[in-house]
Order: C-alpha cells, then structure tokens, then sequence
C-alpha cells in the first residue's frame, strides 16, 4: 500500500463524527501540545498543502495511535486494528517524517514560483538554492551521517526525520 493511500485512510477513519470526537477528548489529556485539525487531501491544492495535512498527521500521531489503540481493545474496532497495524510501525513514522521535510522545501519553491514580482535572475536564484538544498537532502540520506550512530547530524536537511520527538515514538512502538 502507497504512504499516500494510508495518509488518505487516516483522515478518512479520525477526520469526522465520534472518531474525531474522541481524538479530541485525548488531546485534552496533553494540555501542553498543540492539537492540530486533520486537512483532506486534495488533489488540485500545491505543495505547501499537502505539507500541511502531513504535518497534522504528524503532529497528532500520539493521539491518532492512542485513539485506534482504545478503539481496536474497547470497541473489537476491526478497521481500527488494521489501520493502527499500518501506522505503528517505525517505517510509517520514519516515511511520514521524511515526506513533511520533503513537502516543506517544495511548498517553498512553489512559493517563489508563484510570486509575480520578482525579477527573472531573482527567481533563477532562488529555485537553484531550492533545488540544490534538495539535492543535499538526497545526499545526506545516502551518506554514512545517515547510521544511526550520527542521526543527528541530518537535522540540517531532514529536520523531523532527526527531531527527538519522532525518535522517541519509534522507541515506544519498538517497545511493545
């Protein structure tokens, strides 16, 4: 199954009704993180979007698993089963990270596509340095900084694929 078609599934099974009532009755057990609104996709929004939905995903991963986590014990939630199977699991959280950093650069570069007042050498230059940051990106990814011995040392590129707050969930998913 695609990334996409999982991201797609999550906000289809949280985004509405009961589902979504109960993520933010969980959110309120965590005063001092901020809960965000899960975002559709949609096919015909720009890169900056779609880094956004992503990025709530992300940012409500604790709560998202927690609430499949009760639904699959409590409620013999099948779909809930399933869908957390999919998602608690190191490459989930790793692929997702990846593709918020992924999805911020472009969303920039889309940004500076679309402005209207800048002098063509202007644009040039700033999509090349757009450009060559993501060539580093790839970089850093195949390099040795990319064991797990010298993690930290994608945080320049790869800024949530390195944060501790996703290692920390990796860890707890390894855990159990």
């Amino acid at each position: 199954t695609s990334m996409i078609a999982v991201v797609k599934d999550v906000l289809s099974d949280t985004k509405y009704g009961k589902k979504y009532e109960h993520l933010i009755e969980l959110s309120e057990k965590y005063p001092n993180e901020k809960f965000y609104k899960l975002i559709s996709i949609s096919t015909t929004r720009f890169a900056g979007y779609f880094h956004d939905v992503l990025y709530a995903i992300l940012a409500d991963i604790k709560i998202i698993i927690e609430s499949l986590r009760e639904r699959s014990e409590n409620d013999d939630d099948k779909d809930a089963k399933l869908l957390l199977k999919r998602i608690s699991n190191i490459r989930f959280l790793a692929l997702l990270s990846g593709m918020v950093d992924i999805y911020s650069t472009l969303g920039k570069l889309c940004g500076i596509l679309q402005k209207v007042n800048l002098f063509i050498w202007e644009r040039k230059q700033m999509v090349e340095k757009y450009l060559d940051n993501m060539g580093l990106m790839i970089n850093e990814l195949h390099s040795d900084t990319a064991t797990r011995t010298k993690w930290c040392t994608l945080n320049k590129y790869w800024p949530l694929l390195e944060k501790k707050q996703i290692g920390e969930e990796i860890v707890a998913l390894e855990e159990e």
